[in-house]
């Protein structure tokens, strides 16, 4: 995942203080030059520009990952109100559109206002970033859920809990969806029976129909 970072000011002040650290050491601590008539600095030059090089990479590394989770912050705040944490994921979006995570946290935003469709959106798009997200699938399934289309929430319940069974809150999910869809099965089988006796032409798909 690229990441953009700011804090330049910090990271100049830690080059310098690497830079420094650098010449701190004694280049010319004595080592065997192959010849058996000398000593050179040049095998503790070589590993402390090895050595620098490294700590730069970190310095470098640090400073990205500091602002990636400042910049992020907002954004993974469930106790801030859903518009600002949405408002913060699209910022985020706008820098890095393909981390799972940011929209798997603008979902829970959707979630938590009740707009269940954008909450789905959200939660398919960080699949398809990163299907090994399975956090995603439990959600979307608590918005489909919601939206009573109880198939496809346990489609998404049963997934997450293939891949992770020690989740407590999935399999009462998976054991809740499963008891509604079993109730509406024997709703309908029951509507069926009384229209079929009141009406031997009666059909199913007629249910809603009839006054």
């Amino acid at each position: 995942m690229s990441k953009s970072c700011g804090g330049g000011e910090w990271l100049r002040n830690h080059i310098c203080l690497l830079w420094q650290l650098s010449f701190a050491i004694d280049f010319f601590e004595p080592t065997p030059n192959g010849n058996g008539d000398g000593v050179t600095g040049c095998g503790v030059m070589q590993k402390l520009s090895a050595l620098y090089s490294a700590l730069l990479i970190l310095a470098v590394t640090s400073v990205c990952d500091a602002a990636f989770a400042q910049k992020n912050l907002n954004c993974f705040n469930p106790s801030m109100p859903p518009m600002d944490v949405i408002a913060a994921c699209d910022q985020n979006i706008a820098s890095d559109s393909r981390d799972a995570q940011v929209y798997q946290a603008r979902g829970a935003a959707w979630y938590r206002m009740g707009d269940y469709d954008r909450a789905i959106v959200d939660f398919t798009q960080s699949i398809n970033i990163d299907p090994k997200y399975i956090r995603a699938f439990y959600s979307r399934g608590l918005a489909w859920e919601k939206k009573g289309n109880l198939d496809n929430a346990l489609t998404d319940f049963k997934y997450f809990a293939n891949l992770d069974p020690s989740f407590s809150e999935v399999q009462k999910a998976v054991a809740r969806v499963t008891q509604a869809l079993r109730k509406s099965s024997s709703d309908t089988i029951k509507t069926v029976i009384f229209f079929g006796l009141a009406d031997p032409t009666f059909r199913p798909r007629d249910q809603g129909k009839r006054p």
